[in-house]
């Protein structure tokens, strides 16, 4: 499929972000059509259908939402993450079932000393990305959707 300027910039853009933030290599989103729409970014699988949809002038939701902005920083979706980020190699937070329970109980986060730089990390437990953080100076914060605490308590997880 022969992308438009915008569509190889916004691959660029989501690829460039997640190497340089999460060392993911952009062949994790090989089959992906990546696209940006106001202030988010876009994944679909490619298809036919996809190459349809780069006509519209402006679309609200498209596939999966993998990035939105947030000030003046990307912020990353617990799904993307869970999708494309499984073998991320920087800005992992590995925490144990004790440290899930004071982080989802918090709205303030929790201090803890992890090997990351500041600004938004993968959460795992084990081998299960758990989604989106926030580590800044001595504080991690969970950025899970709202109902997703209610989705870890329910499924046993801590």
């Amino acid at each position: 499929m022969t992308l438009s300027p915008e569509a190889a910039d916004a691959r660029q853009r989501v690829t460039g972000y997640f190497e340089e933030r999460f060392g993911v290599p952009a062949s994790a989103f090989d089959g992906h059509l990546l696209l940006r729409s106001g202030q988010s970014y876009w994944a679909l699988s490619e298809s036919a259908h996809a190459e349809a949809l780069l006509g519209f002038p402006r679309l609200e939701y498209l596939g999966v939402r993998v990035l939105r902005r947030v000030g003046r920083f990307l912020k990353p979706t617990t799904y993307a993450l869970q999708r494309f980020a499984r073998d991320a190699r920087k800005n992992v937070v590995r925490i144990d079932r004790e440290t899930l329970g004071r982080l989802l109980g918090s709205e303030t986060g929790v201090e803890g000393d992890y090997d990351a730089e500041p600004g938004y990390v993968v959460l795992r437990m084990g081998d299960d990305v758990l989604g989106c953080g926030l580590w800044l100076g001595g504080r991690l914060r969970h950025c899970f959707p709202k109902g997703r605490g209610t989705a870890l308590r329910a499924g046993g997880l801590y």
